[in-house]
This record gives C-alpha cells, structure tokens and sequence, in this order.
C-alpha cells in the first residue's frame, strides 16, 4: 500500500469491541476511521452543534480532549479596509457565530483557541501543525485547508457539518479510499524558489487543472509528496504544498518520510517519531508517479481568477502592484515572514504600495517579534496585524482598495475572494516583498544587492 492507503487502513473502524485496523484497503473503498483530531472555527462551529443537538440531544463528545475550536477567522474584522458601513453589517452575524461556538465549547467542555480564550490563537491550520498532528493521524476539520496537517505525515482533510457533528458524537469520520498520484521531488531550489513556486506550478499542470486523474464524477484524488528535494526545506515551508493541494482539486496532500519531519516535531515537542512515520510498502501502487526538478520550476504566480492559473514570473513583471499582502494558514509561518523580511531589509517600500503582514500564529508572532522581523516590517511602514484569517477570507487589513492589483502569498485568487473585485496575484513572499521595493511584480534576483 502506498503511503495515503495505509493511514486509512491502520485507522479503520472495524466494529464495535473489534480490533482497529484492516491488512489493507483500495481505491473506493468505504471506511470509518477512528479521528485523532477533530476541529472546527467560528464560520461552521454554530452549524456543526445545531446539527449536533437535533441529532444526539445532549450526549457527551467522544474524546473531546481531542477536540479543538478556533476563533480565527473574524478575529481581525474591526480592521478590515472596507467601508464602515460594510464593516458594521458584517460585524453582527461574525459576532453571533463567534458566541454560538463560545457557547458550545462551554457546554461541552472543548477547548478553544483565540485572543483572550483559554488557549492561544491564530489560524486553526498552523496551530494543527504547531500542536496536534502528529505522523500517522487521521485529521478533520470543517475548512477546506485542513490538508495543511499532511505535512506531518498524516491524513487531513476538510469535512462538512453533518460528517462533523457524527464525529464528535462517535470519534469516526467516513472516508472514501482516494487515487493516489506521488510526485517525487528532486535537484536544488537555487536562489529563492520555494515551495509556493512549487505547488503552483504542479496544480496548474494540465494532469491537475484538468483532473484528468478522474474517471467518473465521485473521484477523489490525493498527492504523496516525496523525495531527497523536501528535505532542503522546513516544515514551515513544506506545509504551503499539502494547504494548496485543494486548490488543484485535490482531496489533500500527505508528505512522506522526511528529515523535516523528524527535526520538526524533536525541535517543537521534543519527540521522536522516527518509528512513528507510515512509509509506502516497496511495490506500491499509485494513479500516476511525477517526477519533478526543481532546476525545471520557475518562479512561478497565480494569475487572477483561480489558484491553478499558472504562470512564469518572468512574463508578469511588467504588472504594476499596488497592495501586498504577506498572510495566511498558506504565507504567515515563521519562514514566510524570515523570507520577506530577507528581502526587504536595506530596502524601502514603494511609494504607493501598502504592505500588511499577518502572521499566522501568536507563537510565529513572539518569535518574529524577537527576531526583529515585525519591528522592520513597522519600520518600513507595513501594517502588522494580530494574527488570523484576515485578509484572505476577507475579513481584515490588507483587503484590496478600488483599482488596487494585489500580490498576495495567500492561497485563493478568485474574484472577491479577499474582499474586493481587484485582480490578485498569488506569489511567494520573497516575490511578495520583492514587489512591494519596486511596485511591480518583481524576481528579487533582479534587485540591487545591498
């Protein structure tokens, strides 16, 4: 079995009082599997335990010490760039779902995560990798950036309200076994290719922007990221592949076996999961194996409209930019910020160019904030937010003004998904910053060495 494949077999549900586990299972089959983690945040929270109180009343959550809410995603609307008129109407309804879920955590004793909550805040997908994952896990959450936690070796993917409330009553989330495709990763990232210049340039193949891996309309697909070319990157890094692997299309992404991995989870908890990791069995079979050189890979952007529409930097550099946003579950870590900031050191903004940056966590807030990455950020007259959802949801500073191009290292570019009808380009944050020096799209390569 390959890597995805034996995550669902060794989590599977056999019956009540049976052992956990199935010697293997195949793409299409039906499984109940046994959840190590199960989240949702304050846009679906409300939902999620109104269906779960028609259902099952006033019964305990199984387990609900492995149960987590984030207040993530409206925590920075009162900053939003938008009119105070469009800020008060949306301000109510974040306000109402925001209580239900507080409620809810109340009621049923699970934990919850936000500025001034019990437990820290941030994006509910980069505190998932920061605290909860662990390699082998089974991980569902109501968003559809849940895959952000493959990166851990484990098996992450959003899931609906209905499928949320069954398994916070029961532990079990309901999988379909996927296809599988491996893309193998190979060669050196030179100068500042990242895996943002990665994944974009793979879900915008025509293999993904296409789906041509579905055979008929009830597929799903999942990519098992692989080889000697991941482990030149961090955790933080790798886990922009497994976020955007929904926006090709895909189920979610799971990385192999790494060093990444294993140095991740020793530095953070203080673990060593070297015998914890799920390897592919020799002879495993997938839907299609790519190989990729990254001496193959551009610097690459999302033109505007959809995430998949792939693109060379190199023929964008002429496209003036006005608003640059470095933020997101997808482009706030701790290495997003480290790059951006290796950028624009020494250097000053554009005139006519806003910058805000969000981090994505308060823990990648303290440590950027000892680095002396915010107070540069500050002291070139950036915007620097608490962290959250913010712009990227639309909900927070950064969202684009009218007349305003956008480079954004966040994961959706679709028309007003940030908020507003202006175009946005999606790009790393050495690109992002690069950009906001010279108020164009803009190869940091190409700029003066100082």
């Amino acid at each position: 079995m390959n890597v995805v494949e034996k995550l669902i077999a060794q989590r599977a549900w056999t019956g009540a009082g049976q052992p956990e586990g199935l010697a293997s299972v195949n793409p299409g089959d039906q499984v109940l599997c046994r959840a190590a983690f199960r989240g949702m945040h304050e846009y679906t929270a409300g939902m999620v335990m109104a269906l779960y109180g028609e259902a099952y009343g006033d019964a305990p959550l199984v387990n609900p010490e492995q149960v987590a809410a984030f207040e993530d995603h409206f925590v920075l609307i009162d900053h939003a760039t938008v009119p105070e008129g469009v800020k008060r109407a949306r301000l109510a309804p974040a306000m109402q779902l925001t209580r239900e879920m507080v409620e809810a955590c109340e009621r049923f004793g699970v934990r919850l995560h936000g500025p001034g909550r019990p437990f820290k805040p941030g994006v509910c997908h980069r505190l998932v990798v920061e605290d909860y994952a662990s390699p082998g896990d089974i991980i569902a959450i109501t968003d559809s950036h849940t895959p952000t936690a493959g990166v851990l070796n484990a098996f992450a993917f959003g899931v609906g309200s209905t499928a949320m409330a069954f398994a916070l009553r029961t532990g079990l989330i309901p999988v379909t076994v996927p296809k599988v495709v491996r893309v193998e990763v190979f060669g050196d990232a030179e100068g500042v290719l990242s895996p943002k210049d990665l994944i974009l340039h793979l879900i915008g193949d025509p293999y993904f922007r296409e789906e041509q891996w579905r055979s008929s309309p009830t597929d799903t697909c999942v990519i098992e990221l692989a080889g000697p070319g991941l482990d030149q990157w961090s955790v933080d890094e790798l886990s922009v592949l497994t976020n955007m692997t929904v926006e090709g299309g895909l189920m979610t992404g799971v990385v192999a076996p790494c060093k990444p991995i294993v140095d991740f989870l020793r530095d953070r908890r203080g673990v060593d999961v070297t015998d914890q990791l799920v390897h592919p069995d020799a002879g495993a079979e997938y839907e299609r194996v790519i190989r990729v050189d990254l001496a193959s890979v551009p610097l690459t952007v999302a033109t505007p409209g959809d995430s998949r529409n792939r693109a060379a930097l190199a023929d964008h550099t002429s496209v003036a930019v006005h608003n640059v946003v470095i933020a997101s579950c997808t482009g706030g870590s701790l290495a997003d910020l480290r790059a951006a900031a290796a950028v624009l050191r020494g250097r000053a903004i554009h005139e006519g160019v806003r910058v805000t940056v969000t981090p994505s966590s308060a823990d990648v807030a303290t440590a950027a904030e000892a680095e002396g990455l915010l107070e540069l950020f500050r002291g070139l007259g950036a915007v620097v937010s608490e962290p959250g959802c913010g712009s990227c949801i639309g909900n927070g500073p950064g969202i684009p003004l009218p007349g305003e191009t956008t480079a954004s290292t966040t994961n959706r570019n679709f028309a007003r998904r940030m908020g507003a009808p202006g175009p946005v380009y999606l790009v790393s944050p050495a690109v992002a910053a690069a950009s906001a020096v010279t108020g164009v799209l803009t190869d940091p390569g190409t700029l003066v060495v100082r």
